[in-house]
């Protein structure tokens, strides 16, 4: 997947900047949220309820930038920001496949929300496309830790595809939409199918 993955985050880079900044903190908000749904129940179980709410609160705070409902101080961003970067997840040694797929889903939702945290802090193009790429990245493990076979094979370029089609669905949707609202926060959850189940609702 490497092989694309660089001119593909280069080309979703110059695609958010097209978008403006609420719009680029939407794209990133649903990158996090996607991720985030697939594990939050075992950060809190493992990492503490206080890890898993730390990402709750910056996903409303991106909705609530997004949406324009109300000002974000620039306080509350740089403590949104400090919390992220605080976070700290280690992964259990000798689990079995189950867990390490949900551990690496954890780790890759935490660096989704340090690219997250930095568009609603900067308004970074680069980063909303880098949240993107935790979420190829994302499949791609789990896909790797499935047999190698033919039909797997196949299977990964589809759902690799839905994951980029999805992707641009949301750029396409947040050129064209008139105005965002709360409704469209839950409009592109629809994600990959793939790896064991996590209990998340």
């Amino acid at each position: 997947m490497s092989q694309w993955l660089g001119t593909y985050v280069q080309s979703l880079t110059r695609q958010a900047r097209e978008l403006d900044v609420r719009r680029r903190t939407a794209f990133a908000a649903w990158c996090l949220e996607s991720l985030f749904t697939d594990c939050e129940q075992h950060l809190a179980g493992k990492g503490g309820e206080g890890e898993a709410n730390v990402l709750r609160v910056l996903l409303n705070a991106m909705w609530q930038h997004a949406l324009g409902a109300s000002q974000v101080s620039e306080r509350e961003v740089d403590r949104l920001h400090c919390a992220v970067m605080s976070l700290d997840y280690r992964e259990d040694e000798d689990i079995g496949e189950h867990e390490i797929v949900l551990d690496q889903r954890v780790l890759e939702t935490l660096n989704c929300a340090v690219e997250a945290v930095a568009v609603l802090r900067d308004g970074s193009a680069s980063s909303a496309a880098a949240a993107a790429r935790c979420v190829l990245n994302q499949v791609d493990f789990e896909l790797t830790m499935e047999p190698a076979t033919r039909a797997l094979e196949n299977i990964e370029e589809a759902m690799i595809q839905r994951e980029l089609e999805r992707q641009q669905q949301m750029i396409v949707f947040l050129k064209t939409a008139s105005a965002l609202t709360d409704a469209d926060r839950s409009l592109f959850a629809q994600r990959w199918k793939s790896g064991p189940d996590t209990g998340a609702s």
